[in-house]
């Protein structure tokens, strides 16, 4: 046994290095690319109203983006759009206009030096008197040290037109300063990101500084147009390292953005995480949202978009970046309510009325009505930098076609938001940053859909990852996501894991619950799963993929005592996989590695089956009495399996069970993802993106479409690939 594992350990190295090597190869191919080279020097051209580059940066009806440039309705995202526009000033004597090390700033002490840094912004979207509610700059980190503290003053210049940087007009030289300042005492040192995804920093709320800058007499008028500039400024008095890195402007195909500023101009903009609806019952639904600022708010409702009689409490001083969750109660089952918020800055002041939504408690049997299911987004490059513009376009298009679909609620299968990715996210903001990204995405449609998210892969919850102190990858990663998605947890309505883990109380990763004729159920084979399999120091043992035995007696147990008509399963992937080279095993298949019988293959837990066919399923889950997994969804009348983590379309059927790999939402090269790599043989195929949209007609029948989305030009959007009914 020793031995055994000696070998599997070399294996696994092996692998490790032959992936760390194929990954270097890819890495340097990919720099040879020029393909993103002028889409930043493009920056400047928009801003003098230059035309935008073909193809490169969407139109929509939720916002704008141009090159150097991100505007959604209120909110302005600028990044320095050349290289003379940033820079480091060392020592208030030298201005080093590509940092101190190439493509590299400072901002703190390092050994004797102290680095002050300078910023210049074109906002063309801001005029002379705009106030704005809340502003940030935004850093993609290359790391640094902080020993004790770099202590930070951010000022503004006070000129109506300033010119960029130079050796004579560096930073200490741009004159006069503005009144308003801002303290910035960073503690911990920043985590460098990876070249293609960069780890983002925020400053303190800079909108003192905006809004003097913005009330000048005449600014935005002079040679150089609308443009301001802020500096940082190093006041630290330890002798110690206290330093952070950042991206500099490059005109090499960099792939995350140099420093970026983001206005908020109003109370409603700092939402970053505005109105998202989760949890719908028979009388109720909760309304999520996150702020950068502190706020007073409360939500009228009623049966009626026009007339909104009740209310609930008013939730006063939520405490800026804090998830706020809000539960409209006391509704009636099967009926279509609206609500709206109603909101302020914490303190004095009137509220604002947000717009009207709504949603639609559930639905009793024999109504006939639609859900939405979509997959693997993958939007693992933030801050919609430009090589994935294209990507970010589509997205919003299948939202689009999802909206147009009127559906009760909205399914992700998973990989939504990636705190699992490369590089991992460092601590739970990052989390929520990368979680608050897809809010940008998701709110467009889930303020009146309600949402449900299956965990995937790197959603980073795996068992393997938990090592039960505060910063472990598992830990942060359900702690992130729980605020941000509001996921049941188990009560009246919804039935759950009960698990209680002490960082964080309730997963809220498997529930289930009933609409109309159909019961749901979510699985998540990833926490329960403690020995990784695959990859390196991966144990290479399809059998260590596994729901784990309370989830398994619970899944039973749901499907058993429901009376449901139609019985639809949700998982990222099957607890089996193909046994696909270098990752093997990854979860990767559909019904070839469902049973056996299929393709030959071993089936592991969801089959039960080893690499001859021998049924071994007692004997590797001793006292599990329900069977595999297939056998058991078979034996209690499954109707769909819904799965994802392939990236296409899949339409497979397997001794009554139809099994639904479903489409990526975010490919723009419209392409069959890993149907190679899940050994794809039998069943209906279509390649990426879009959506699928699920129509229960009570207990008549099951109608599913795969609605296609495409941009522009590439073909013909919401065309059905395939359509079929299940009665």
């Amino acid at each position: 046994m020793v031995e055994a594992d000696v070998l599997r350990g070399l294996f696994s190295l092996r692998f490790g290095l032959i992936i760390a090597f194929l990954g270097l190869i890819i890495l340097f191919a990919f720099h040879l690319g020029a393909l993103s080279i002028d889409i930043l020097r493009a920056a400047e051209e928009e801003d003098r109203g230059g035309a935008r580059r073909p193809g490169v940066g969407p139109s929509s009806s939720s916002g704008m983006l141009n090159g150097g440039r991100v505007e959604k309705i209120g909110v302005v995202r600028r990044w320095v759009a050349r290289d003379s526009d940033d820079g480091t000033e060392s020592n208030e004597t030298f201005w080093l206009e590509n940092g101190p090390f190439t493509n590299q700033n400072f901002l703190g002490r390092k050994g004797e030096s102290h680095y002050d840094a300078g910023f210049r912004f074109h906002l063309g979207a801001l005029s002379e008197g705009d106030e704005v509610a809340y502003a940030r700059l935004r850093f993609a980190s290359h790391g640094g040290s902080i020993t004790s503290s770099a202590d930070l003053l951010i000022e503004g210049v006070r000129q109506i037109s300033p010119s960029s940087f130079s050796q004579d007009d560096r930073p200490s030289q741009k004159v006069p300063k503005t009144f308003a300042t801002v303290a910035w005492n960073i503690t911990e040192t920043w985590d460098p990101g990876w070249e293609d995804q960069a780890l983002y920093y925020s400053s303190p709320d800079v909108s003192p500084i905006i809004n003097e800058i913005l009330a000048i007499p005449g600014w935005g008028s002079g040679l150089q147009e609308k443009t301001l500039i802020l500096t940082i400024d190093d006041l630290s008095s330890s002798p110690n390292n206290n330093y952070v890195i950042f991206e500099d402007f490059d005109t090499s195909p960099e792939l995350s953005a140099p420093v970026m500023l983001d206005v908020y101009r109003t109370v409603y903009d700092t939402f970053l995480g505005k109105e998202m609806l989760g949890r719908p019952t028979d009388s109720s639904v909760t309304v999520n949202l996150y702020s950068l600022i502190d706020v007073d708010l409360f939500v009228q409702h009623g049966e009626s978009p026009d007339i909104l009689p009740f209310q609930t409490e008013v939730y006063s001083n939520q405490p800026a970046e804090t998830p706020i969750e809000i539960v409209i109660d006391g509704l009636a089952p099967d009926s279509r309510y609206y609500y709206r918020i109603q909101y302020k800055r914490a303190g004095p002041g009137a509220f604002e009325a947000g717009e009207v939504r709504t949603f639609h408690t559930q639905r009793t049997q024999g109504s006939i009505y639609t859900f939405a299911v979509q997959a693997d987004e993958h939007l693992i490059t933030r801050y919609e930098i430009p090589h994935n513009m294209q990507g970010q376009a589509l997205y919003r298009t299948v939202l689009q076609n999802m909206t147009a679909d009127n559906p009760d609620f909205l399914i992700s299968l998973g990989d939504f938001a990636f705190p699992e990715s490369q590089p991992n996210a460092p601590n739970m903001q990052e989390v929520v940053e990368r979680y608050l990204l897809q809010r940008n995405y998701i709110d467009d449609i889930c303020h009146s859909v309600p949402f449900f998210l299956v965990i995937g892969n790197h959603e980073g919850e795996q068992g393997w990852h938990y090592n039960s102190y505060p910063g472990s990858l598992s830990v942060i990663s359900t702690m992130g996501r729980k605020e941000i998605i509001p996921n049941p947890f188990p009560d009246i309505f919804y039935s759950g894991s009960t698990e209680l883990v002490p960082e964080y109380g309730l997963r809220e990763n498997y529930f289930a619950w009933e609409w109309g004729d159909a019961l749901f159920v979510f699985l998540d084979p990833f926490w329960p799963t403690t020995r990784k399999p695959f990859g390196v120091y991966g144990s290479f043992d399809g059998w260590d993929w596994t729901y784990g035995k309370e989830q398994y007696d619970w899944l039973y147990t749901t499907l058993n005592e429901s009376d449901a008509r139609w019985k639809f399963v949700f998982t990222h992937h099957l607890t089996s996989t193909y046994t696909e080279p270098f990752w093997y095993p990854y979860g990767r298949g559909g019904i070839e590695v469902a049973k056996f019988k299929v393709d030959g293959q071993p089936s592991f837990e969801w089959g039960g089956e080893d690499e001859t066919g021998e049924d071994v399923f007692s004997a590797k889950r001793p006292g599990w009495s329900h069977g595999p997994i297939h056998d058991m969804l078979v034996s209690q009348n499954v109707t769909v399996v819904f799965h994802g983590h392939d990236h296409f379309f899949a339409r497979q059927d397997l001794d009554g069970i139809v099994y639904l790999e479903c489409p990526g939402a975010t490919y723009e090269n419209y392409g069959w993802g890993f149907r190679n790599d899940g050994n794809y043989k039998y069943g209906t195929f279509h390649r990426n993106s879009g959506h699928v949209r699920v129509t229960v007609d009570g207990t008549d029948s099951v109608q599913l479409d795969y609605v296609r989305a495409f941009l522009p030009g590439d073909g013909t959007n919401g065309e059905i690939a395939d359509s079929f009914t299940i009665e």
